[in-house]
C-alpha cells in the first residue's frame, strides 16, 4: 500500500492531536476520560476509512514502542494489557467504521457513523476492561455509564468539526 506525501501528512494529524491532548484526562478506575475518542471519530470521518484506520494504527504503534502517547502521557505494552487496552485497540476499527459510514452529501451519515464508531469502541473496550479488572460484564457496563455524557458531547463535537473541516476543505484527502 503506497501513500502519497499528502496522505502521509494527513495520517499523522490525528495521532498528533491525540498525543497533544494526552494530558487532558480525568482519571477514574479502569479507563480515564480523555479526548481520544473525539479524534478517533474525526480521523475516520475526515480522512476516510483507509487513512483513518492507518492513522489510528500509527497511534497505537507509537504507544507500543514506549512513546508516552496514551492518556496521562503513558506508553508501552502495560497500557495495552491494562483496563483501557481494549478501548485503545478498538480505535483503528472504529475509525474505519466512521470512514465507511460517512457520506459527505448526507448529514445523517455523520450521526450514524459517529454512533456506530462509538459503539465499536464500547463493544471491544467494555468486555476487555471487565476481563482485566475481574468484574462482571453487567457491572462494567453499569460503571461505564459515567462516560456516556462525555461521549455524547464528543459525538456532537465530531459531527460539527468534521462537517466544517470537510465543507471548508481544510484537510484535503
Amino acid at each position: 500500500m503506497k501513500l502519497t506525501v499528502k496522505e502521509m501528512t494527513n495520517v499523522v494529524i490525528f495521532p498528533t492531536l491525540m498525543i497533544a491532548t494526552a494530558g487532558f484526562t480525568i482519571t477514574l478506575v479502569g479507563a480515564p476520560i480523555t479526548l481520544q475518542t473525539l479524534f478517533v471519530l474525526l480521523s475516520g470521518m475526515v480522512l476516510g476509512a483507509r487513512l483513518g484506520f492507518i492513522s489510528m494504527v500509527l497511534y497505537i504503534l507509537l504507544g507500543l514502542i514506549g512513546l508516552p502517547v496514551f492518556a496521562n502521557f503513558q506508553g508501552g505494552y502495560g497500557v495495552i494489557f491494562g483496563p483501557s487496552g481494549g478501548f485503545i485497540l478498538s480505535f483503528p476499527i472504529a475509525s474505519l467504521v466512521a470512514g465507511l459510514l460517512t457520506k459527505y452529501d448526507n448529514k445523517y451519515s455523520y450521526i450514524i457513523s459517529s454512533l456506530a464508531a462509538t459503539f465499536i469502541i464500547y463493544l471491544i473496550g467494555i468486555p476487555w476492561m471487565a476481563y482485566i479488572l475481574g468484574w462482571r460484564l453487567t457491572e462494567t457496563i453499569g460503571y461505564m455509564t459515567v462516560y456516556f455524557p462525555g461521549d455524547v458531547g464528543k459525538i456532537i463535537l465530531a459531527i460539527l468539526i468534521s462537517n466544517r473541516l470537510i465543507r471548508h476543505n481544510v484537510i484535503q484527502t
